[in-house]
């Protein structure tokens, strides 16, 4: 007999079908594999992951391509790299004499798991010695479970000596001769980490790599390896291995001995470990070597359709022979690209041939335009031009001492020679007691922000009221005629602010004194507002060239 309807729909509804109860078991089965197999959370509970986001949050980011690849079967610390550019530029006339061919074979890792490393500049030994390395790194990062791109490692691997806005640098130890021969400190590498979930516009690791897998010259920084990790299964760790360049110009700067009237650096560095670098020239001979260098790896750059939008002397080095290295392209703007500014979609940017983000450079070597966020994007190769320009005004500015109470220490003296009960400490003394240091000061003061930057900026160049003058003003956020300044000339000379630059006018050298005629013409021109009116990295170069 038939039963009611009623109680039909009740049976099926009280008593679960076969396929449901398939269904669910196999959901379990599942749960408890994604448990075991690859460290998931279950679904009852949500705890926290990175950046306070659930299992769910992070698995639905990651769909949307957010940047990780998900979990990998069988590969726990998945590796790889992007491919090299198709057409890669001729090395042919940029390396010095004696660098070492590029390797066309790969050693293969000691591990079994798939390795995509994307070498340079490493011979086959070298290889080996960097997988041994990795193998070492990889094991470290999983001994500890799950590790994020600040946590602390083991400091015979990885020793943290700089952070970045979106980065961290490393160094870590590396038993080869390879990088001596391109300038590296001995026995040490250079491994800078970005998480690309944390990185923000426009600092991109990838376009990074890319830029540095092509762009060769003896005054950038050389990109040895490249590669990726992933500390868990939604999160991607890039990797860039580079020579560690030993001395950086913010601490040149601060010397005090940096000034003019220093006619031969080997007696005044003498014992220290500025020797190398400085050798027997003087501060006029060594500043204008220094802007050489300096030009020409910033006309390269601009030859090769590339900005680096980011010069400033924390991102200047110099190798164990001199050599100047500008690094960091984590913010380079590349003619074709197209970028697009913060709340403005991709869709409605239509020009590639010009920078469109304004979020760029650093204090009081940013460009004037870069505080206006100009509507139509602006010349970025004018603006590396600014940020050279205040570069070099920082060897004339003036030294600031600094008090470090880090310092203090015992007086160097017997105890026999100390007074018992000194009422007054005498100057010697606190000589021992607390040694100077000093800060070199920037041409415009960027402490207090960018407002107090743009004031500082009009001060000393003025403000004018007319577009012709400065015409891309007129494009500006707001524009030049609703400005929130007073349009003024000049209140304070631009030379007023470079006293070392007068002290110039003393040397008799010959050095020295192209330097002061070479400051005096070009300067002015670096640092207009206007950026047509500033000249170009190939006129800067041939100028120096040619003194």
């Amino acid at each position: 007999m038939a039963l009611p309807l009623a109680q039909t729909h009740w049976f099926t509804t009280i008593m679960p079908s076969p396929w449901e109860t398939w269904r669910q078991d196999f959901n379990d089965k599942m749960d408890r594999w994604g448990e075991d197999k690859l460290n998931l959370r279950p679904n009852h509970s949500k705890p926290l992951h990175k950046k306070n986001a659930t299992y769910e949050e992070r698995l639905a980011r990651m769909r949307s391509g957010g940047g990780a690849e998900g979990a990998v079967l069988g590969q726990t610390y998945h590796r790889s790299v992007p491919p090299p550019p198709p057409q890669p530029i001729s090395n042919e006339n940029l390396y010095a004499p004696g660098s070492f061919s590029v390797p066309t074979s790969q050693a293969p890792p000691s591990s079994g798991a798939p390795l995509h490393l994307q070498f340079s500049r490493f011979t086959d030994t070298d290889k080996q010695t960097f997988f041994a390395l990795l193998d070492e790194y990889f094991v470290k990062r999983s001994s500890g479970g799950d590790m994020w791109l600040d946590d602390d490692f083991d400091e015979k691997i990885l020793t943290t000596i700089g952070h970045g806005l979106c980065s961290t640098v490393c160094k870590a130890p590396f038993a080869s001769t390879s990088v001596e021969k391109v300038g590296g400190d001995p026995g040490q590498l250079c491994i800078k980490q970005v998480d690309v979930d944390v990185q923000n516009a426009p600092h991109n690791i990838e376009h990074e790599i890319a830029l540095l897998q092509r762009l060769r010259h003896d005054h950038l920084v050389l990109m040895l390896a490249s590669f990726t990790s992933e500390p868990d299964h939604f999160t991607t760790i890039y990797h860039i291995a580079m020579p560690l360049y030993p001395y950086t110009l913010p601490e040149l700067l601060n010397q005090e001995w940096m000034c003019p009237g220093v006619t031969d650096f080997s007696i005044q560095s003498k014992n220290s470990r500025w020797t190398r670098i400085l050798g027997a020239h003087s501060f006029s001979s060594f500043v204008h070597y220094f802007a050489l260098q300096l030009a020409g790896a910033m006309a390269y750059l601009h030859q090769e359709r590339v900005a680096h939008r980011d010069i400033k002397p924390a991102n200047i080095l110099f190798d164990t022979s001199g050599h100047l290295k500008l690094i960091d392209l984590g913010v380079a703007w590349e003619d074709g690209v197209q970028e697009a500014p913060p709340f403005v979609s991709k869709e409605k940017q239509s020009r590639s041939d010009c920078a469109q983000i304004s979020d760029v450079g650093t204090g009081a070597f940013r460009a004037p335009e870069l505080l206006f966020a100009p509507q139509h994007g602006y010349d970025a190769y004018k603006v590396d031009v600014w940020s050279w320009g205040a570069v070099m005004a920082s060897f004339f500015t003036d030294l600031i001492e600094v008090e470090n109470e880090e310092c203090l220490g015992r007086p160097n003296f017997a105890s026999w020679e100390r007074e018992l009960f000194p009422d007054r400490l005498s100057e010697e003394c606190l000589e021992h007691w607390l040694p100077r240091t000093y800060k070199r000061s920037t041409l415009f003061d960027s402490s207090r922000g960018d407002i107090a930057l743009a004031c500082d900026l009009f001060k000393v160049l003025g403000l004018p009221s007319d577009e012709a003058c400065w015409p891309e003003a007129a494009f500006f956020q707001p524009p030049l005629a609703q400005f929130p300044f007073v349009h003024q000339s000049a209140k304070e000379p631009l030379f007023g602010r470079l006293p070392h630059w007068h002290a110039l006018a003393q040397d008799t050298s010959a050095p020295a004194q192209r330097l002061y005629v070479f400051v005096k013409e070009w300067l002015p021109r670096i640092l207009s507002l206007s950026a047509s009116q500033r000249p170009t990295a190939a006129d800067l170069y041939a100028s120096l060239a040619n003194s």
